[in-house]
């Protein structure tokens, strides 16, 4: 197995998200901080297939190679980010308390609907913003 650069095993054959996704089934909230938030994003984007998407209070972006990063549309200030391998860093910024607690409801509240209605849900992205802006 690789290495992604936080140091992490990447199973080969596995990209990006599907990393991110596999930590988080074994690893629970001891998985990286931001697995949740980039979790949300990838399947926002997925299930819209879209390359981008504008929320109220945040921006989502995926590259080609499968990257994301998420900034919070407010001050521009990207938050999370999410290279190809799985590996997160997080700013600062995404550290606060109000950014854990809008990105732990959104994606306690995508676990919870069956995807045809989050493809839905993606029409409109302000229903899954959570807490204040």
């Amino acid at each position: 197995m690789a290495q992604s650069r936080d140091g992490l095993a990447v199973p080969k054959g596995l990209k990006g998200a599907e990393v991110v996704q596999q930590r988080l089934d074994q690893m629970g909230e001891m998985a990286p901080y931001g697995s949740k938030a980039v979790l949300v994003a990838d399947r926002l984007m997925r299930d819209g297939d879209v390359e981008s998407l504008e929320g109220q209070r945040y921006a989502f972006k995926r590259q080609k190679d499968g990257a994301i990063t998420i900034t919070d549309r407010q001050t521009k200030a990207p938050l999370f980010q999410m290279d190809r391998n799985g590996a997160i860093q997080a700013s600062e910024a995404a550290l606060s308390p109000q950014n854990r607690q809008n990105f732990n409801g959104m994606f306690d509240k995508l676990a919870a609907v069956q995807p045809v209605k989050v493809a839905a849900a993606v029409k409109n992205v302000s229903s899954l913003e959570i807490g204040e802006r």
